[in-house]
């Protein structure tokens, strides 16, 4: 009886709490047409492809006011009014989400900022794909094809990419990640840049690739098939490579560039404590 007691005591202390965090409640908003996309503060999106343009928004009731949603220059902008909520909200809510889904037609432009997140999970061909990250935010696409893929990530954000391309240009700096899986169409050129202790990952194939790389970043390509290489590492940078022609290689400071045993190499510049080896 006294176990029953308690029980009851509980769930009766839990219905304020409950009704103090407040249900979240999902609306839908008129949207005019776009191809990009921005989410900023605490917004997370799930995109799909569609022959519409819609957006609804799941939150809790009294969120909706402090929302910032309109569609500017083609691109949907998604976040908070003055960029973030009042303290009394903010300590109501401590793990309070915005969870947004957006149906579009075409897919050529993301821009993620604070603790965003965008995840892409159906398929979209597009000529030209920019892609940008900054704060602490994240973007995971799944399935995108397109001619040329520009990516900027910085802060502590991270992207996976799962698609094609014929050209990749990427530039990752502060302490973010980008992973890129390019299978089913060789690169034609990619242009890649690394600083601070920034990460990149790519597994694919390409013709021609220029590496750059500084600070304490790191590179993996040992997946990365490139038939001709010009590779700058300074700093404390590691790389690994894979290239089946030949490797133009400049090492300077404590910098490592691992490359693959068969790879020709070619105006060797090593300087420094700087170390070039095979794997």
């Amino acid at each position: 009886m006294k176990k029953s007691s308690i029980i009851i005591l509980l769930a009766l202390f839990a219905l304020p709490l409950q009704a103090q965090k407040g249900t979240p409640e999902k609306r839908d908003f008129q949207v005019a047409h776009f191809s990009g996309i921005q989410a900023s503060d605490i917004v997370q999106v799930v995109v799909e492809k569609a022959d519409e343009y819609a957006l609804s928004i799941e939150t809790p009731p009294e969120i909706f006011k402090y929302l910032d949603v309109q569609v500017r220059d083609g691109i949907l902008r998604i976040g908070l009014i003055r960029g973030e909520l009042p303290r009394s909200i903010q300590k109501k809510y401590r793990d309070l989400e915005v969870l947004c889904k957006v149906k579009l037609k075409e897919l050529d432009w993301l821009q993620t900022s604070g603790v965003a997140k965008i995840h892409v999970r159906d398929p979209f061909r597009t000529n030209k794909m920019k892609i940008e990250l900054s704060g602490v935010s994240q973007v995971d696409v799944k399935n995108v094809d397109c001619n040329e893929l520009s990516v900027e990530i910085s802060g502590v954000s991270e992207l996976t990419f799962y698609g094609k391309t014929e050209e990749l240009r990427s530039e990752v700096s502060g302490a973010s990640k980008a992973y890129f899986y390019l299978e089913g169409k060789t690169i034609t050129f990619a242009n890649v840049e690394i600083s601070g202790t920034g990460r990149t990952t790519i597994e694919g194939d390409a013709i021609r690739a220029l590496l750059n790389m500084s600070g304490t970043s790191e590179f993996e390509g040992a997946r990365f098939q490139v038939e001709t290489m010009k590779a700058g590492v300074s700093g404390v940078s590691r790389a690994r490579v894979h290239v089946t022609g030949s490797l133009d290689p400049t090492l300077s400071g404590a910098s490592k560039l691992y490359y693959n045993r068969n790879a020709l190499l070619r105006n060797v510049n090593i300087s420094g404590a700087s170390k070039l080896n095979y794997y």
